[in-house]
């Protein structure tokens, strides 16, 4: 275990930085649904854990897909300086920014619960049966349902590790906020209900409204995902009068985020209304992080609508920066290619997709437009 905590110290240094640099430290990243925490080999895993580490507590990341586990032998304490997250050590700032932990609410709601020591003759996962490595992908097969993370939180203990000292109403207020900001309704609710119980005062009303208003905006998003999705369907079941009917229905509900915006505007494109494309897509590139995925279907889209607007410059330019910010996603060399098919050059498309299958020789989209630009009479 000790060559396994060395391996993962690194990736998890702007966590443990928080604790000081006496913590021997695991990650184990299951994908799987919160439920498989109850499954046999897991339970193996964190029983071996807190076997050999009497202070073990666990962290749930992405809605409970990824577990962290935080071990030592001695009880946990932030370390000097954590509770303000370090202001005198930006790189680790950067590190906790990248993870959207701005403040020490943001990191506290990620927390779940301390590991109880194992029962006394459990299972234990060693070199003898390899439980993690044999069962465990068995398990992944399984049909799993899922549970919140919020349903397991320990509050008081939350508390004890993160604010000692500090009054619970002013942390409870903190960490519904934090949750709210993570859109985690479950955790925000359990957190002011809490905060309701001991001070139902104007800003436990406060945070209630703020409840609220992000129970309706998640709903509203959730009818647009399904309108984005019939009309996406509709595109590939060739019904282009039924996916513009969705995608208006979409636009007039009001597109929440980067990605909605961006499956709008990718829709617009293929429905041939450019400027409407543009104008999403323009978006997209505004609220998009540097170098994210969205960035990149952005540029490589917008690049498409422009050069489809026979502003050639234009569309070329973004299709450049699209391939420059990741050279080896397909996407730009297909809209390319496809967009100089549709102009009449034949030569630059096939090589635009021979270029992307370089990149991603698998990609099917690729070896269809290749396959068909290619074939007699085009």
């Amino acid at each position: 275990m000790d060559k396994l905590a060395a391996g993962l110290l690194q990736r998890l240094k702007p966590l443990t930085a928080l604790y000081g640099d006496d913590v021997s430290t695991f990650e184990w990243k299951c994908r799987e649904e919160l439920s498989s925490y109850v499954s046999d080999s897991l339970h193996a895993m964190l029983d071996t854990i807190a076997g050999s580490f009497p202070h073990t507590h666990f962290f749930s990341l992405n809605r409970g897909s990824d577990l962290i586990l935080l071990a030592s032998d001695r009880p946990l304490a932030l370390a000097p300086g954590a509770a303000e997250l370090f202001p005198d050590r930006p790189d680790v700032a950067r590190d906790l920014e990248r993870a959207a932990v701005r403040n020490l609410a943001d990191l506290a709601i990620l927390y779940t619960a301390q590991i109880p020591p194992p029962d006394r003759g459990a299972l234990l996962n060693t070199d003898d049966n390899s439980l993690m490595q044999y069962r465990g992908p068995l398990e992944m097969l399984q049909p799993q349902e899922y549970q919140d993370p919020s349903k397991v939180t320990s509050t008081p203990a939350l508390l004890q590790l993160f604010y000692p000292g500090r009054a619970e109403t002013e942390a409870l207020a903190d960490l519904a906020q934090a949750a709210l900001r993570r859109e985690e309704v479950a955790l925000a609710e359990r957190f002011t209900l809490l905060r309701g119980e001991r001070s139902p005062d104007p800003e436990t009303a406060m945070i209630q409204t703020e409840l609220d208003a992000l129970r309706r905006r998640l709903a509203l998003r959730a009818r647009v995902e399904a309108l984005l999705q019939e009309a996406e369907d509709g595109f590939k079941a060739r019904d282009p009068a039924g996916s513009l009917a969705r995608l208006e229905q979409a636009e007039d509900l009001g597109l929440d985020g980067a990605e909605q915006i961006s499956r709008a505007g990718y829709l617009w494109l293929n429905l041939g209304r450019h400027a409407r494309a543009e104008k999403r897509l323009d978006e997209v590139i505004l609220l998009a992080e540097p170098s994210s995925h969205y960035l990149y279907q952005a540029l490589a889209g917008r690049g498409a609508a422009r050069f489809r607007t026979n502003r050639r410059a234009e569309g070329m330019a973004d299709l450049a920066a699209a391939k420059a910010l990741d050279p080896d996603q397909p996407l730009a060399y297909l809209l390319l290619g496809l967009a100089l098919s549709e102009r009449g050059n034949r030569d630059g498309a096939l090589r635009e997709f021979r270029s992307g299958l370089a990149k991603t020789p698998t990609d099917e989209r690729l070896r269809r437009a290749l396959a068909l630009t290619s074939s007699p009479g085009r």
